[in-house]
């Protein structure tokens, strides 16, 4: 049974994600930063699912959930990178600390997924690396410019480690959703002509 790791996997997107590839057939990792709720979330859905804490922006806590997710369950052959968050407002009124912190989860998180699972997908000959973008990395809304700049960012990732990845039997694919009803959106509203 092939094994899917979903990051950001407890709630919206990541949580339907994890749900989906069940029924395709996967065994599920989920990792969250509330790991309790990534726990019950994998009890809910499979009794042999994996669901605990991964700080993404972490590349300790992202090898620690890996060489779990492997002892348990195998080899990962798919990496939904899908954990993020989204500041939204005026962009002086975006603060240090949360600009950083938007880089390392929505950026460097990805990075970080990536260089931990692509030595054994490489090795093995095939794998599937996905990050979640959004519609926002290519069209970048009035005040949300530094989550856009994070999803310009893996989107040209992406695009980059397709063709490089390609000839080693490793997928990459990126997408790009619009707003969707999860928490993540909370409060906001979508980009007009969009829905």
């Amino acid at each position: 049974m092939p094994v899917a790791l979903i990051t950001g996997g407890a709630r919206g997107i990541g949580r339907a994600t994890a749900a989906a590839l069940l029924r395709d057939g996967y065994s599920i990792a989920i990792g969250d930063l509330d790991g309790d709720l990534a726990a019950s979330v994998a009890k809910n859905l499979t009794v042999s699912g994996v669901g605990a804490h991964l700080d993404v922006s972490d590349p300790e806590s992202f090898a620690a959930f890996i060489k779990e997710t492997e002892f348990r369950l195998g080899a990962v052959d798919l990496l939904v990178n899908n954990a993020g968050i989204m500041p939204i407002g005026p962009f002086l009124d975006v603060d240090p600390e949360t600009m950083r912190r938007t880089v390392e989860v929505n950026l460097m998180g990805v990075l970080n997924g990536i260089h931990a699972v692509l030595p054994g997908m490489i090795e093995r000959g095939r794998g599937h690396i996905v990050t979640v973008s959004s519609i926002a990395g290519k069209c970048p809304p009035p005040g949300g410019a530094v989550y856009a700049a994070t999803k310009s960012a893996v989107l040209a990732l992406g695009e980059s480690l397709r063709p490089e990845l390609a000839p080693q039997g490793v997928r990459v694919s990126t997408v790009l959703p619009s707003f969707t009803n999860t928490d993540l959106v909370a409060g906001t509203t979508g980009l007009r002509g969009l829905s």
